[in-house]
Order: C-alpha cells, then structure tokens, then sequence
C-alpha cells in the first residue's frame, strides 16, 4: 500500500482544555499563512470571554482580505473598531481594503490614523508595511521600505519586523536570506511561533532533521501553541517518521483546537503504527460525528484495514463491501483496496469471488506482480487450474 495515499486525505473536537490558547491559536495559524485553518479557530473562539474581540475581527477582515471578500473583510474592521474604537489594527485593516480598492489617498489617512492611535509603535508601523506588500511588492516598494525604516527605527528589535522581510525574501527565493530574518524573529520574540513555522518551512526540503528540530525548540518555549503541535506532527510525516508523527499527532488532538481531519490522520497513523484496535476505535467514532465525504471515504477504508489486520475477516468482508459500494464523486479506490477485499475472500474460503477483485486491482496497477501471484492463487482455490497456470 502507499500510505502517503492512505494518509493523504485530510483530518476534530474537544479534550485537554489545559492546552488551551483560544483565539490566540488562531492569529498563529494566519501568521503562518494558513487562513482556512485561522478563521476556523477565530470564528470558534469568537464569543469565548477570554477573546479580545477587536483583534479577532482585525484578523478575520484580513482573511478576507485575502479571499477577495471585501464586503465581509470591511464589516469585520467594523466591527473590531465597534469593540475597540482605539483598535490601531483595524484602521490598519481599513486602509490595507481601501488600497486594495485602488484608493490610494483613502489608504494613506487611514494609516495616518492608525498611526495617531499607536505613536511610534513598530508593530503597528510594520502592519502598515505588510498592507502594502500584500497589496503590490512590486508596485509599493518604496512605501514598503520606508516603513521598515520607521519600524526599525521605534524599536529595531519588533520580531514583527523581521518575519516581513523574511516573506520578502522568501517571496523572491532567496530562502538563505528569509531564514536569517526568521531567526532574528525568533531571539527577538523568544518564542514566536510563526517565525519558528516559516523557518522550518524555508529550511525543511533542504534539511528536514533541521526543520523538526526548528519545531521542537518552538513547543519547548510554547508548549500549548496548537501551531507548533501540528506543524511538528506534520513534518515528521513529511518525512517518512510514521511512529513519530503517530506520537505527535496523539500529544496535538488533545489541544481543543485542533481539526476533524487531524483525527483521521492519526487514525491512519495508528493503523500504520499496527495499533489496529485504537485505530478501529477512533475511526469508528469519527465516522459517526458526521464527517465530510472525504473524510468517510478515509475513515471506511482504515475500519476495513484494521479489521483485516486484526484477522476478524467477517467484519472486513462486510466493512469493505460497504467502502467499495460508496462511490464518492471525486475519490478513487487503489488497487490495493480491491487486492486487501481479495485477501479477506481467499481467507474466508471465497476463492472465486476474490477472483474478481484482483482483476479489479491489476486494471488499476498492471504491474504490481505479487497481484499476478495472487490471482493465480484465487484461480486454483477456484479450481480453475487452466486459468491458474496460465496466470502464473
């Protein structure tokens, strides 16, 4: 089997509230550039009495933003101005909507604004700088630097700053260069998530040992960040380490914000780990929390896995006739599917009924030869001996 193809489709709920960052978890997930994952967590968090409200807002306008949902992206600086009308972001955020729009002028009053609310303030300054990048690198170059300059020059060690001039530089592949900034961000900040995230990333194809050892310094300042948690999990499975990323994955799903799809993979993972019962047990209790198509599809071929692997062949023979018989729009079965439903048969005595299923999965992989080994086995069972010999 590939498991990066019995692995690969995406993945929850509730537990360990003592791990719990709140919205907080949010703001690192769009700090790292993962926006569908931030807004989930924003939006979940949102009424939660711990969230400040206004930064919440200031961060899903910016989602927005990078939708192009500039209708919603507005009314969320709205709103975070009506929770906190010195919310220097959200002014921010005004400005970054209207230069998008094309209002230069407008732009530049907001940010003036902004300005007014937060003197001096580097993080504020750089929000503006990253307005601008986001709006056009090429276009606003000059603003972008100048801002950089007044950052730099109200406070010359804002982390903030120099995870903007890594994305520039990542922006333009100089990954050597971004990685620096990154690490700048990091003694700065002593901690900050998503610099730790983007410097892994800059530095994981060149040297993915370095990469991990990056995300374990980062959960070693932050250990509750469900950012770090994740993106740890997910390099070791990057990189081939299942039992690591087993173990990972298992530590992530105890944070409350974590995602459904998350405990799918580690369902996964366990039945790859061969602990075929745990893996059973989540998989059959997500797949009745009313999971998405993709995700059932996943969780129904790893309830069939695990109970071919726990050799209960009955249960196997009825979980995968109900796997194959889904037939989801937009998901395929592999060829190791329909040879894992032939091994159940030939184990239940059903020879000639398996015969069908290996032909199936030498359709979709012709030159996987232990298939060929196997069908001329489910033909002899079959007592076809002809048909048998002239397989092998």
């Amino acid at each position: 089997m590939k498991l990066k193809f019995l692995f690969s489709f995406c993945l929850a709920a509730t537990l360990s509230a003592s791990a719990q960052q709140g919205y907080l978890d949010g703001i690192e997930y769009f700090k790292a550039d993962q926006f569908d994952n931030a807004k989930e967590i924003l939006e979940r968090n949102l009424n939660n009495p711990s969230t400040d409200k206004a930064l919440a807002y200031y961060y899903l306008g910016e989602i927005a933003l990078h939708d192009k949902d500039y209708t919603t992206a507005k009314a969320d600086f709205d709103k975070g101005l009506a929770a906190d009308p010195q919310s220097a972001l959200n002014k921010v955020g005004q400005g970054a909507l209207a230069l998008i729009q094309g209002d230069e002028k407008g732009a530049k009053t907001l940010f003036d604004e902004a300005k007014k609310i937060n003197k001096k303030d580097a993080a504020v300054l750089t929000a503006i700088g990253r307005a601008y990048f986001n709006a056009d690198p090429v276009k606003y170059a000059k603003e972008i630097e100048e801002y950089d300059k007044q950052a730099y020059k109200a406070n010359s060690k804002e982390p903030s700053i120099f995870v903007l001039r890594g994305d520039r530089e990542a922006a333009n592949k100089e990954w050597g260069d971004a990685a620096a900034n990154y690490e700048n961000a990091i003694l700065y900040s002593k901690g900050l998530p998503e610099a730790y995230v983007k410097y892994a990333n800059a530095y994981f194809n060149v040297n993915p040992e370095y990469a991990i050892n990056k995300l374990q310094e980062l959960l070693q300042a932050s250990p509750n960040s469900a950012l770090g948690q994740r993106e740890l999990a997910e390099k070791y499975y990057q990189n081939d380490q299942w039992a690591k990323a087993a173990s990972a994955y298992g530590d992530y799903i105890k944070n409350p914000n974590h995602f459904k799809s998350d405990e799918v993979r580690y369902s996964a993972l366990l039945y790859y780990g061969k602990h075929y019962d745990e893996s059973l047990q989540l998989a059959e209790k997500i797949l009745g929390q009313n999971p998405t198509d993709m995700q059932k599809f996943q969780l129904m071929r790893i309830i069939f896995l695990d109970k071919k692997d726990l050799k209960d062949y009955p249960g196997a023979e009825t979980a995968a006739e109900k796997f194959l018989a889904l037939n989801l729009p937009g998901l395929k079965y592999s060829s190791n599917d329909y040879s894992s439903y032939a091994e159940v048969l030939q184990e239940l005595g059903k020879d000639s009924l398996a015969v069908p299923a290996l032909e199936k999965a030498l359709e979709l992989n012709p030159d996987k030869t232990d298939i060929y080994k196997a069908l001329s086995s489910a033909y002899s069972g079959a007592k076809n001996y002809d048909k048998a010999l002239e397989v092998y």
